[in-house]
C-alpha cells in the first residue's frame, strides 16, 4: 500500500486525495475515476538555485557552499583561474568563497554569498557588472556595494533583487532592456529598473526580463519579438508593464524567449516563443499566458533555451520542448509539445536547464545531467554529444 504525505495549506480531504491520486497515476491507471477537484494550494517558496548551466559549462554548489564548475573554461567561465579548454568533471572555483546560490548563462557565472554579495567570473565585455570589460578567471565582486537576496543571469544581462525587493540589472542587451527607461543598452555595473515597483521573484532571458510583485502580478520589459513580454503584442518596452491574463503567480522562470510561471495551486502557464517549449500541445507563439497541458501539479519549474523542465511535489521530473540531444531525458530525441516524465525513477529536489542539457539534484544530494555534452558540460567524464537519460555527475560531490 502506498501512502502519500504532503504539507499543504487549506487542503480538504478531497483535494489531498486528488494529489495522491495524481502521483499514483504515474504508476497505475487505477485513479482515473477518482476525485477531480482542482489541486490543493501549495507553498511555492523561492528557493536558492544550487545547480546551473551556461553555454558550454555547468556549475553547482556542494553542501558546504563551495562552488564547482565543469565543461568549457576558455574565457574563465569555470572560475578556476585557468583558460585550459574543457574538463569533464567538477573542479573547484578559486578563492575559497562560500555561496548560497549560483547562476550561469552564456560564457559567464554569477553567485551570491549568504550575506547577499554578488560575485561574477568569465567573459565580460561589460556584462559581469564589475565596472570593467576585463575577462575574469576567478570570482570578482559586482560593483556598487549592493547586496541582493536573489539573482538571475540571462544570456547577456543579469537582474537581481535587494532585500527590499528593489530590482537592479546590468549587462548588454538590445530591444529596450535594461529597463531603466533609456535605450542605452550597456550597463557595466548595476542600475535600478524603472517604474518604482518592488518584486519578490525575478528572471532574465535573452534581452528581456520578467518579475513578480509581492501580490504575484507578473511584469515584463525588454525585447518582445516573439511575444515574450506576454502583453499581447510584439512591441518592445523600455520599462516594466503588466503581463496579460490577470494571473497570480507564485514562481517564475525565464528562458531564452519564453517564460513559465506557477500559480499558487501549482498550475503552469507559459508564453513567448514555442516550438514545444510552452507545453500547450502546439508549436505556435503565444503572446499571452496559456496553460500547460496535462493538469500536472508542479512545485518547481525552469525555462531554458527552447525547452522547459519542472518538478512535482513528489520530486518527479517532467520536460517538454525540442529534444535534439536527449535533453528531455525521456529516452528519445523526439520533440514533445506536452509534459513527459524523465526516465530513471529518480526523485529530485532541484532542476535547471543549461543550453541543450538539463541538470538536477536528487533528494539525497546526487547530481545528474542529460542532454548535450560535447564540451564536457554534463560532468559525466565524457564528451559524447547526446545523452537521453540521466547520468551521474562525477566527483563524489553532494550538492545542495
Amino acid at each position: 500500500m502506498l501512502r502519500f504525505v504532503l504539507r499543504t495549506h487549506r487542503t480538504s480531504p478531497v483535494r489531498a486525495a486528488a494529489v495522491a491520486c495524481a502521483a499514483l497515476a504515474l504508476l497505475t491507471a487505477s485513479c482515473r475515476d477518482g476525485p477531480t477537484e482542482p489541486p490543493f494550494e501549495l507553498t511555492l517558496a523561492i528557493v536558492p538555485q544550487t545547480i546551473t548551466g551556461g553555454d558550454g559549462h555547468s556549475c553547482g554548489l556542494a553542501v558546504s557552499g563551495a562552488a564547482y564548475c565543469w565543461g568549457r573554461g576558455d574565457v574563465g567561465q569555470r572560475g578556476d583561474g585557468t583558460n585550459t579548454g574543457t574538463v569533464t568533471a567538477p573542479v573547484a572555483v578559486a578563492g575559497g568563497l562560500l555561496f548560497e546560490s549560483i547562476h550561469a548563462a552564456g560564457f559567464r557565472t554569477f553567485a551570491l554569498t549568504a550575506d547577499g554579495v554578488a560575485y561574477a567570473w568569465g567573459s565580460n565585455a561589460g556584462i559581469l557588472g564589475d565596472g570593467t570589460t576585463n575577462t575574469r578567471y576567478v570570482p570578482v565582486r559586482v560593483a556598487g556595494g549592493l547586496t541582493f537576496r536573489q539573482l538571475s543571469a540571462g544570456y547577456d544581462h543579469t537582474v537581481a533583487l535587494t532585500a527590499a525587493g528593489v530590482a537592479y540589472e546590468w549587462g548588454f542587451v538590445d530591444g529596450g532592456d535594461p529597463g531603466d527607461g533609456s535605450t542605452t543598452n550597456l550597463r557595466k555595473s548595476p542600475v535600478p529598473v524603472a517604474g518604482g515597483l518592488t518584486f519578490r521573484d525575478i528572471g532574465a532571458g535573452s534581452g528581456y526580463s520578467v518579475a513578480l510583485t509581492s501580490a504575484g502580478e507578473p511584469y515584463a520589459w525588454g525585447r518582445n519579438t516573439y511575444g515574450q513580454l506576454g502583453d499581447g503584442t510584439t512591441t518592445d518596452h523600455y520599462a516594466p508593464r503588466p503581463v496579460g491574463g490577470s494571473l497570480t503567480a507564485a514562481r517564475l522562470s525565464v528562458g531564452h524567449a519564453h517564460t513559465v510561471i506557477l500559480t499558487p495551486s501549482g498550475t503552469a502557464y507559459s508564453w513567448g516563443l514555442n516550438g514545444g517549449a510552452l507545453g500547450d500541445g502546439t508549436t505556435a507563439e503565444r503572446h499571452q499566458p496559456v496553460a500547460v497541458t496535462g493538469g500536472v501539479v508542479f512545485q518547481q519549474i525552469t525555462a531554458g533555451a527552447g525547452y522547459t523542465a519542472a518538478l512535482t511535489p513528489f520530486g518527479i521530473a517532467y520536460t517538454w520542448g525540442p529534444n535534439s540531444f536527449g535533453n528531455l531525458g525521456d529516452g528519445t530525441t523526439q520533440t514533445r509539445t506536452t509534459p513527459g516524465i524523465v526516465l530513471g525513477a529518480l526523485k529530485f529536489r532541484s532542476i535547471h536547464i543549461g543550453r541543450n542539457r538539463t541538470l538536477a539534484v536528487t533528494t539525497s544530494g546526487g547530481g545528474y545531467a542529460w542532454g548535450f555534452g560535447g564540451n564536457g558540460e554534463r560532468g559525466d567524464g565524457t564528451r559524447t554529444l547526446s545523452q537521453n537519460t540521466p547520468v551521474l555527475i562525477l566527483g563524489g560531490l553532494s550538492f545542495r
